[in-house]
């Protein structure tokens, strides 16, 4: 499949497995108001859009595709988790937009060409993956307050060896 159409006759799906396939646009999920997880890992995305009408969604796997920039995910209000391995980002700039997703508290970015130090200081989620084959675990440590949307740095790098 390479379109995601004719789902409006199912308009209470709380998870949709759309996984290994060629899409190439998010798109036709106006119907899906209840949806809480969305998997479109290994497909032919370039671009992260079309979520809005997605405010239940909990968590996102976009892994695996081609998506160079983090963006439109702010409109996902209760958005915890966002799997985005093996991707195009490569600078802080291109996942900026993260710091807009208070909620999120599990964010996988591995297998990206993320190697501006600067990446390090942006904060982080609870448990964060980053990294290209050597990945790297950041933690976050409670310091009153949710320290990911605040703007403190607040976390611990710990290197786990195989």
């Amino acid at each position: 499949f390479d379109r995601i159409e004719n789902l409006e006759e199912y308009t209470g799906l709380r998870c949709l497995w759309l996984e290994c396939n060629g899409i190439q646009k998010i798109e036709n999920l106006e119907a899906q108001t209840e949806l809480r997880c969305l998997f479109l890992q290994v497909n032919l995305l370039h671009k992260i859009e079309n979520l809005e009408p997605l405010q239940k969604l909990d968590a996102l796997n976009i892994s695996n595709n081609y998506i160079k920039t983090i963006e439109n995910l702010s409109c996902l209000p209760v958005l915890n988790t966002l799997q985005m391995a093996h991707n195009h980002l490569e600078t802080v700039e291109d996942i900026q937009h993260l710091r807009e997703c208070a909620r999120l508290c599990v964010l996988d970015l591995s297998h990206n060409k993320l190697s501006d130090p600067g990446i390090l200081k942006m904060n982080d989620p609870k448990e964060t993956c980053v990294g290209p084959s050597n990945t790297s675990y950041l933690s976050e440590q409670k310091q009153g307050g949710d320290s990911w949307s605040d703007g403190r740095l607040a976390h611990q790098t710990d290197d786990k060896e195989d």
